[in-house]
């Protein structure tokens, strides 16, 4: 248990590029005792092409823009549609009810517009990361209140949505905020 304390103390005192380098080190000798000499030279290649191929940052807004308006929002739009008529379903007030039911219907009647608005809500900040081979990218579709990142990997330059990200269309957050403007 000492070993493993001392150990652990000397590794955080050391630069981080210092433990950068052991810590590649080591990948590379048990990728080299794993795989072989020829298997693991064949990976080590293909990751340095793939690495000198990340997506440069400012293509992910136009991708994201695109992205957000044909394949994000005609689902959410629909989602949006049925979480208004429920809305209008649970309200008392028949002006209330009546308003739901037209807003319900305007979103889907107007889908290319509204793409374009609710694109203009979202919060155009992203954090970028590089894994060596991807560069990531997360963006936030909700409001500041109900954040919802959204995950993006590049890689050969080309964006793609993270495979480990798994779409929610919560329209909730986009609505109180719409509500909150229309209440101004």
């Amino acid at each position: 248990m000492a070993l493993a304390e001392d150990l652990r103390t000397w590794w955080v005192a050391q630069p981080a590029a210092t433990r950068q380098a052991l810590a590649t080190a080591l990948a590379l000798a048990m990728t080299l005792r794993f795989l072989g000499v020829t298997r693991a030279l064949a990976l080590a290649g293909a990751a340095w092409y793939l690495s000198t191929r990340l997506p440069a940052k400012a293509s992910f807004l136009p991708f994201f823009e695109h992205w957000f308006k044909r394949e994000y929002f005609p689902k959410f739009a629909e989602k949006l549609q049925h979480e208004l008529a429920q809305r209008a379903a649970r309200r008392r007030s028949i002006l209330d009810s009546l308003s739901d039911k037209v807003n319900a219907w305007i979103v889907g009647s107007t889908k290319g517009l509204q793409a374009n608005f609710v694109y203009n809500l979202v919060d155009k900040r992203v954090m970028y990361s590089d894994v060596f081979v991807a560069r990531l990218a997360s963006i936030n579709v909700g409001s500041r209140d109900r954040p919802m990142p959204i995950a993006f990997v590049g890689v050969h330059n080309t964006w793609y949505l993270a495979p480990w990200h798994r779409m929610d269309f919560d329209c909730v957050s986009i609505l109180e905020q719409l509500d909150k403007a229309a209440a101004h």
